[in-house]
């Protein structure tokens, strides 16, 4: 038998002959119609593809011949037809049909080749990943199959590469997207496809912090902070390794550590589609009790029963809340009145006299951390037992405040003598009850305490005497009974002085004028309440031009300038330049002393003032004089008796762009100086107009003359220091004080 093969193609045609003897014209026809045997010129290497389990071969050969398939033998129809079935294996499979006449040894065997397919095309997916959250509303596909293949995303048709590798950008709808990839056989049904799911999220995520509370404060050294942001985002703590996913709620908890004090922590969150946001989280570990500073009243304490003692202080931390006690009373309550500032009161009882009973206080912060502490001690004066004092300044005069300390305003001044009752104590300062309905406060060295049973002043008043003293002068003398406290009080425009007796009640025989005092016009006493006794005293003039006042045993003399003329001429005045001395006073930026500027310009004006006829006076010269201290510039004026006083300054700021004029004052009488001097600092001089203010300085609070303190320009101006250094700043400075001189004599000014 012989086989004939052609090895050219992929399904071959096999003859295989045998001859025992015989001849060819002894081989069957045979024909094959299934499985097909194409062309060879049309697919040389082509092999049919099935993907069914079972074919049915399909031919025909001579009638009279015998067939056998795949080694069986099968039925010939009358027509010469054959069909038989046959059973495929997955793969490559050979039909073999073989033909043979009957009455014949040879046979003819052809040979097809089909190949039985179920499986579906090979599909790579290069991406994206299933299920994959993307932030945007379009992905990239791409991947690979078999380049005879068909490919269809969501059932449109995508073209490939020649090896088969596709790439295509698919719109995205927010949400969830199911998006199909199928590769299907050639010919043949088969098919492979691939589900992707793709979650468009474009929405940012939000942290919620739900715990701790932002107002909460920790004391623990370590805190679980819970949240909630998306699901399955994952959370984390900037600049740290703490990171945690949320669970398909959202929620998550992160425990960190805290430190004393403010712990700040940025949380990041990050959502599977790559969206982000950021929460930023403070909290407060404290283990530290409050501080309780500035607490007044402070050291020692002394009210009377029905006073309000009125505590207060501040903390370093706020929203605290607390209480206070008194020895054994209390506790009544603290209450934040601003942030951080803290306030209590408690109104004194008639049974709470006591001596040094302890002020405590308790302060509870936010942690509930406490201080407890001592601030003060109380003393409740008993007011059947009235403490007295005299008067008796170590100086001369006893300053009189409107509260108990230097920070409060002054409220007169006075001289030794006078009883009063003592009725509370902050610190150094005591507060003195001339009168039931008037208190003040002075410093305990002004203080000399009598014995107890001792009473406080109580006067009548008897005479009133008005008399010359001096050419420019007259003296008014009250004859009081009894050493009481009193105070002057200048009005402001209108020439006339309220004297106020305390503890005291009229009783006057007379008040008398003597020759050659009628600058003053009218004494009229006026009993304000059964224990305040009031003197208005009208004077002549525009003005009170200075007053000074000396209580001399019972008698109180109160001593007034009469004559003020509206001329330069004659006057007397001290000028002042500040500073000297050791004293620079205030540098400019390229080293000019404020000192010189005042000296130059006080100097200027002396020689303004006496060329109309002016004696000056100054504190300090140019050939030695100086008066070192504030005090012994006042004493110098005083002892001198000038007609006015003015303190020359230049001023300095830490802005060194600050610049302008102002004007300082203390009496009334002399406000309207201050204010004269400040239109022509402006109008003359040429700088800025600022302010003129009354102001507690010392060189200006003294009642005997009209006195101001002036500060030119800023020596701190870089530009304004380069002026200063100028005949021109100098020259008109000095005029503008003096043109304010002169304007105030002749307008204020009277001829008796």
């Amino acid at each position: 038998m012989r086989r004939v093969k052609n090895l050219g193609v992929v399904l071959a045609l096999v003859f295989v002959l045998s001859v025992f003897g015989g001849a060819v014209d002894n081989l069957p026809r045979l024909e094959i119609e299934y499985p097909p045997f194409p062309a060879l010129q049309f697919r040389p290497n082509y092999i049919p593809r099935t993907n069914r389990d079972v074919i049915t071969v399909k031919g025909s050969t001579d009638v009279d011949s015998r067939v056998w398939v795949q080694g069986k033998e099968v039925e010939v129809f009358e027509d010469g037809s054959f069909a038989v079935e046959v059973a495929l294996e997955e793969g490559m499979n050979t039909i073999r049909v073989k033909a043979q006449k009957t009455g014949y040894l040879e046979t003819l065997t052809i040979e097809r080749y089909i190949i039985k397919d179920t499986k579906g095309p090979e599909l790579e997916i290069y991406e994206p990943e299933t299920e994959v959250f993307v932030s945007a509303h379009e992905i990239k596909i791409s991947g690979k199959t078999h380049p005879r293949n068909r490919l269809l995303v969501d059932g449109m048709p995508v073209e490939m590469e020649e090896d088969g590798s596709f790439s295509l950008l698919y719109p995205l709808e927010e949400g969830e997207n199911f998006i199909s990839v199928v590769a299907l056989d050639e010919i043949l049904p088969n098919m492979t496809m691939k589900v992707l799911k793709v979650v468009a999220d474009t929405v940012k995520p939000t942290i919620e912090i739900i715990s701790p509370h932002e107002k909460y404060i920790a004391k623990e050294d370590y805190i679980v902070i819970y949240g909630r942001t998306k699901p399955f985002a994952t959370v984390s703590i900037e600049d740290t390794d703490f990171e945690v996913i949320a669970d398909q709620v959202g929620q998550f908890e992160i425990e960190v550590p805290l430190k004393e004090g403010r712990n700040y922590f940025d949380f990041l969150a990050i959502d599977r589609a790559g969206n982000t946001a950021t929460e930023y989280v403070r909290i407060v570990k404290d283990t530290t009790p409050p501080m309780i500073l500035d607490f007044q009243p402070s050291g020692f304490v002394a009210f009377m029963p029905g006073d309000l003692i009125d505590i207060s202080f501040r903390s370093n931390e706020f929203r605290c809340t607390g209480s206070f006690m008194i020895g054994d009373k209390g506790p009544f309550p603290i209450t934040e009145q601003t942030t951080g500032r803290y306030r209590g009161v408690y109104r004194i009882q008639a049974d709470d006299i006591t001596d040094l009973a302890p002020i405590t206080i308790t302060l509870t912060d936010e942690a509930n951390n406490t201080v407890e502490s001592n601030m003060a001690h109380l003393t409740v004066y008993d007011p059947s037992q009235p403490l007295v004092a005299n008067l008796n300044p170590s100086d001369g005069q006893a300053v009189i405040r409107s509260g108990p300390s230097s920070d409060y305003d002054r409220i007169c001044h006075i001289g030794k003598g006078p009883r009063v009752e003592i009725t509370g104590r902050i610190g150094d300062y005591y507060r003195i009850s001339p009168a039931k309905t008037f208190s003040a406060w002075t410093h305990k060295d002004n203080l000399e305490f009598l014995p107890k049973g001792s009473a406080p002043g109580k006067a009548l008043i008897t005479n009133i005497v008005v008399s010359e003293n001096g050419p420019d002068y007259v003296n008014i003398s009250f004859s009081i009974s009894d050493n009481v406290f009193y105070t002057i009080t200048p009005l402001a425009h209108e020439p006339a002085l309220l004297v106020t007796f305390y503890n005291t009640t009229g009783g006057v025989y007379h008040i008398a004028w003597k020759e050659n005092t009628d600058y003053v016009k009218l004494i009229t006493p006026i009993q304000l309440t059964d224990d305040i006794l009031q003197y208005r005293i009208d004077l002549k003039g525009k003005l009170i031009y200075g007053y000074e006042d000396n209580l001399q045993g019972n008698t109180l003399n109160l001593r007034l300038k009469s004559r003020f003329s509206p001329q330069l001429a004659g006057k007397t005045i001290t000028i002042d330049p500040g500073h000297g001395g050791g004293d620079s006073g205030a540098v400019g930026p390229t080293g000019l002393r404020e000192a010189d500027i005042n000296l130059k310009t006080a100097l200027v004006l002396k020689e303004l003032l006496e060329e109309e006829g002016v004696k000056v006076y100054m504190t300090r010269d140019d050939k030695g004089q100086y008066a070192p201290g504030l005090y012994d510039r006042v004493d110098f004026a005083e002892k001198h008796r000038t007609d006015m006083f003015v303190s020359i300054h230049n001023n300095a700021a830490g802005n060194r762009s600050a610049k302008g004029s102002e004007a300082y004052y203390f009496t009334p009488y002399s406000h309207e100086l201050s204010k004269l001097t400040m239109k022509y600092m402006t109008e003359h001089q040429g700088s800025d107009y600022r302010f003129f203010a009354h102001r507690s300085f010392a060189v200006i609070r003294q009642w005997t003359m009209p006195a101001i303190l002036t500060e030119g320009d800023f020596v701190s101006n870089y530009d304004i220091e380069k002026w200063q250094r100028t005949d021109d700043f100098i020259n008109k400075n000095a005029e503008s004080i003096f043109m304010a001189i002169k304007e105030f004599v002749e307008t204020f000014g009277f001829e008796d």
